[in-house]
């Protein structure tokens, strides 16, 4: 079951928080008086990007340091350990109910259908590569190229000292 519970932070309710029934553990505690601190902090001290900005200008330097945004990048690998965490217990219980299931299309809860895991067919796919084998010419005529973009990825620390949660 999902609810909504109030998270309150030095007394007074900040918003709300979904959880599966459970009640919060000091770790979620914890994580929601941080983020909500960094939100604050964010609002208040820190402009937000420009939407109009699609590429990096020439005079902008190649590494920047994040100190201002510390905690975001905290929150940030907390969402993806939580996620981690979550697409584990989702892989275990999904094993568990089509194991139960067998060849079954429809499976009910209460008398109510809650699942349906039915066939679909096999996929196609163009095979780029082999066609650009046999047909090189044709393959370069029709080929778009599209504007480059930038890969945002959240590299782990070598050491302890870049991953400390923000006081």
């Amino acid at each position: 079951m999902i609810r909504c519970v109030p998270v309150v932070i030095d007394g007074a309710v900040v918003g709300h928080a979904q959880t599966d029934g459970r009640p919060l553990t000091q770790l979620d505690i914890d994580a929601l008086t941080t983020f909500h601190r960094i939100l604050q902090e964010q609002h208040v001290t820190q402009p937000g990007p420009d939407p109009n900005r699609t590429h990096p200008s020439p005079a902008q330097p190649a590494e920047v340091d994040l100190a201002a945004v510390q905690g975001w990048v905290f929150v940030l690998r907390q969402a993806k350990a939580k996620r981690a965490e979550l697409d584990e217990v989702e892989k275990k219980a999904r094993e568990h109910i089509e194991a139960l299931m067998g060849d079954a299309v429809d499976g009910y809860l209460d008398g109510k259908q809650v699942i349906r895991w039915h066939h679909t067919a096999a996929p196609r796919r163009f095979d780029k590569a082999a066609f650009a084998k046999v047909h090189p010419t044709l393959a370069a005529e029709f080929t778009k190229v599209g504007q480059p973009g930038r890969r945002f990825e959240l590299v782990e620390p070598k050491d302890d000292v870049a991953g400390v949660q923000p006081a």
